[in-house]
């Protein structure tokens, strides 16, 4: 999907592979195999941040130069 490796970091909060039977089982694997649904939710709930609304909002005021 375009646009989805620059917000998915790969191997932190989800997978970006290609489109391939191989290469999504190989994510599958690593997923159930490797203790990764903690891991993915630890960082997950860190990069979310990045997206909230306050943040988006202070961004959108520092550019449009809104005190």
């Amino acid at each position: 999907v375009g646009g989805l490796s620059e917000i998915v970091p790969h191997g932190r909060v989800g997978y970006v592979c290609d489109v391939d039977a191989a290469s999504i089982a190989d994510a599958l694997v690593d997923f159930l195999t490797n203790g990764t649904p903690d891991r993915f939710h630890a960082a997950i709930v860190e990069e979310k941040q990045k997206y909230a609304w306050p943040r988006m909002t202070q961004a959108i005021r520092h550019v449009a130069f809104v005190p």
